[in-house]
């Protein structure tokens, strides 16, 4: 529902998407999607580019190979950088160059990657195994 409303756009649609987002992630706050989700929705809206992050943060913390994730962050945290590098401390959606939909559009084109399943799980082990005391003797 979230991704359909930021797609419609228009504000009442955008804030709406906000609200969904934060119901599910109370429904399930350890489903990464869910925080990627409520992400989307506050950089739709404009101005809340900290709860974006955080969202996105929260997203990683539970799955740390989620790339979707990982890329929006980075962009974020670039573009509040530019801006306050610009001289503008705060984060409105003017300084962000127009109202909820134009940004809502911008990120329609591309200015965010989409979001997919992961497909970074695999059956080797991130890490090799201690070795046992038998191998050393």
């Amino acid at each position: 529902v979230v991704a359909c409303r930021l797609k419609i756009g228009g504000e009442d649609m955008v804030a709406k998407a906000v609200d969904d987002a934060k119901q599910c992630v109370a429904l399930n706050n350890k489903w990464p999607k869910a925080h990627v989700r409520l992400a989307s929705a506050y950089i739709a809206l404009g101005g809340h580019s900290n709860d974006a992050c955080l969202s996105l943060q929260r997203a990683l913390s539970l799955d740390r190979h989620y790339k979707v994730a990982r890329d929006m962050l980075v962009k974020e945290m670039r573009g509040r950088n530019n801006r306050e590098r610009n001289g503008s401390n705060s984060d409105t959606s003017n300084e962000r160059g127009g109202n909820a939909s134009s940004d809502r559009n911008s990120a329609d084109s591309g200015s965010y990657p989409t979001e997919e399943t992961p497909q970074h799980f695999s059956a080797t082990p991130s890490a090799p195994p201690y070795p046992s005391e038998s191998e050393n003797d």
